[in-house]
């Protein structure tokens, strides 16, 4: 018996036009199994292309089914990433592959880089097309450091110190609903996702939810050390809406009962002119190519952001994530997250939405509780009673409070998260009790440096 023939060897030609994304194409590969040694054999080469390329069409292999895409997705993303933290409609195909969205054909969808929003988060992405489009349709991609060296830098600093914060409200009535998007029965279960990936959430009395998250925005990849933007402040803002549906959801949920939401990690908003500035970095650095039957997309999700152009007729585009990143993304400008120094340089007293990790749930908290859940308790019940007093000033429970979640935010966006030490070298009085707060918030822990001379 004759050896299969996967068609012609060697390395593959990757060509880029203007405006196109880096694209290949595979001839003489007769079924999905040739098609699953044929890239298993060109693996490495593949990858350092997307290293530099940040996404690649692959065109020409004999993928037909979702099955024949689990088979290859298996070859170029082995480990799997959770779907956790849902925001759109998609359908599940089983077996870790899915719709790219479910959204409607008439709506396109801006650029974003896959669950920037999580601590954890994929790496790759597959896209498959099973059937193109007659019109449109295209899974657009901008690469991120392009992004990055054109945005202003005013933007560019302003992420790296504090990075950004997503606020959501999940309802039955509009957007997902908190049962589907943690893929929970129960608010307990709820409860322990959201403390173990540093989620600040608030039950309200309808049953609905509410949550607050900080995430760095700008990061290094971790193979190429290549700087990005990498975030959703400009996706899921207000000002990205259209203006007609902004003001109506404005109106109807106030601005605490939006969808979506971002700010800044201080909780300063961004203004219209700062979003238009983000988007523009996105068109300006975006490519893409039309849909055909049997293409693969392989897309680095560090180092490019997806979208999607709306369309005609049928399309069905699967997707599969994996690859997992994070929990340990450090920061572009820092060399390390450990034993983090903070001075009084880190501590502001600007006023800030209150972000921390502990429960906000409105129920009586017993007085063995962590000092935080106290100090939580004590904000909602008496904002304005003094809680400091000291040679710096005086500082009631909402302004302490601002003032360690604002501290909490820098921390985050400089990579500081679970498990980490941060020094803390500060004399007595509202700054020290500030820095105390601020790091628990982030949840890492202090140590105690004295502020002394050393032994001679």
């Amino acid at each position: 018996m004759s050896a299969p023939t996967d068609g012609p060897t060697g390395p593959l030609a990757w060509r880029s036009a203007p405006g196109k994304p880096a694209t290949t194409r595979i001839d003489g590969v007769r079924d999905i199994d040739g098609a699953c040694r044929r890239l298993t054999a060109l693996h490495p080469d593949i990858i350092d292309a997307l290293h530099e390329h940040g996404a690649l069409y692959i065109r020409g292999l004999p993928v037909r089914s979702v099955d024949d895409f689990a088979r290859v997705r298996d070859v170029l993303i082995p480990s799997s990433t959770p779907y956790r933290e849902k925001a759109t409609p998609r359908s599940d195909y089983g077996d870790g592959v899915f719709s790219s969205t479910d959204l409607p054909p008439s709506q396109s969808i801006a650029m974003h880089n896959e669950k920037s929003y999580t601590l954890r988060f994929p790496g790759l992405l597959l896209f498959g097309c099973l059937l193109a489009p007659a019109v449109g349709g295209a899974t657009p991609i901008a690469d991120c450091r392009k992004v990055l060296s054109s945005l202003p830098p005013h933007l560019v600093a302003r992420m790296r110190s504090v990075g950004w914060q997503l606020k959501r409200s999940y309802s039955d009535l509009i957007s997902t609903d908190w049962r589907t998007a943690f893929s929970a029965e129960n608010a307990k279960d709820v409860e322990r996702y959201c403390d173990d990936n540093l989620i600040a959430y608030e039950w309200q009395q309808d049953g609905n939810l509410r949550t607050s998250q900080l995430r760095p925005g700008v990061v290094r990849h971790p193979s190429t050390e290549a700087e990005v933007w990498f975030n959703r402040l400009a996706f899921w803002n207000a000002w990205s809406l259209d203006d007609e549906l902004r003001e109506t959801l404005l109106d109807e949920f106030g601005p605490d009962g939006l969808p979506f939401n971002s700010a800044f990690g201080d909780g300063e908003p961004p203004t219209r002119q700062d979003i238009q500035a983000v988007r523009a970095a996105y068109d300006a650095a975006t490519v893409r190519e039309r849909w055909e039957a049997g293409d693969l997309l392989l897309v680095d999700n560090i180092l490019a952001a997806h979208g999607r152009d709306p369309f005609r007729g049928e399309r069905k585009i699967v997707v599969a994530m994996g690859n997992p990143r994070g929990d340990r993304r450090l920061p572009a400008e820092h060399p390390t997250r450990r034993d983090l120094g903070v001075d009084e340089r880190n501590r502001t007293v600007r006023p800030t939405p209150p972000v921390e990790r502990c429960r906000c749930t409105g129920a009586a908290t017993s007085a063995s509780a962590d000092p935080l859940s106290r100090f939580q308790r004590a904000v909602r019940e008496h904002p304005e009673r003094l809680a400091v007093r000291g040679s710096e000033g005086d500082l009631t429970f909402a302004e302490l409070d601002r003032s360690a979640a604002r501290l909490a935010g820098r921390l985050f966006a400089r990579g500081v998260g679970p498990g980490d030490r941060v020094g803390v070298q500060l004399n007595r009085g509202a700054g020290l009790i500030t820095a105390f707060l601020g790091v628990w918030r982030a949840g890492a822990a202090y140590v105690p440096l004295d502020p002394g001379p050393g032994p001679p």
